[in-house]
């Protein structure tokens, strides 16, 4: 793989750098790039979507919330370095750049195009407290907000298959709750 680096000059710790993240397994690394704002200090780099982050001013990086931090307390010349990710199941398919009505590419990494973007709701860390809250305050019955997942996700519906942002397979389309996005139009 070939390393892209990409610098740019950060005024101040407030000001943001416009490089969205997430981990490419729940919980853990590596963290991938999920979008990248027109508009932000990056805007212009060799960095596209679908981009695993190896080190944020030749620091290494473990984890998206760990690159998040690294990137808010970071001022002045900042340096991320990047590869393209290859999960496991990826095929020939590449990450396209080009971003759609939903502000993702047009397809996860290695996933083929033609599919649809949504949400999927699903139990995480905000269900999994509002459960224990509703365990503390109405015993066993708490438990039924595990039936109504809070927590949600940017996810990718293809082929009778529901992919994370990050190309992973969430489940079957039958069995895994999707949410398609709406079209907006552009004014």
């Amino acid at each position: 793989m070939t390393a892209i680096v990409a610098i740019a000059t950060k005024e101040s710790k407030e000001q943001k750098c416009g490089v969205g993240l997430t981990n490419q397994y729940p919980g853990k690394g590596p963290a991938l790039i999920t979008s990248i704002a027109e508009d932000g200090l990056f805007a212009s780099s060799a960095l596209v979507v679908g981009m695993e982050v190896k080190t944020i001013n030749n620091q290494a990086v473990a984890t998206s919330s760990e690159a998040i931090a690294m990137l808010k307390e970071a001022e002045g010349q900042v340096t991320i370095v990047a590869d393209v990710a290859t999960p496991k199941e990826a095929t020939a398919a590449s990450v396209n750049p080009t971003a759609t009505a939903t502000g993702h590419a047009h397809a996860p990494p290695g996933v083929g195009e033609g599919g649809q973007w949504g949400k999927n709701n699903y139990v995480g860390s905000k269900t999994q407290a509002a459960a224990c809250v509703g365990c503390l305050c109405f015993c066993l019955p708490g438990l039924c907000i595990l039936l109504c997942p809070l927590d949600e996700r940017d996810a990718y519906k293809l082929e009778g298959k529901v992919y994370d942002a990050s190309g992973h397979v969430i489940g079957p389309a039958g069995n895994t709750k999707f949410i398609p996005a709406a079209n907006k139009m552009a004014r």
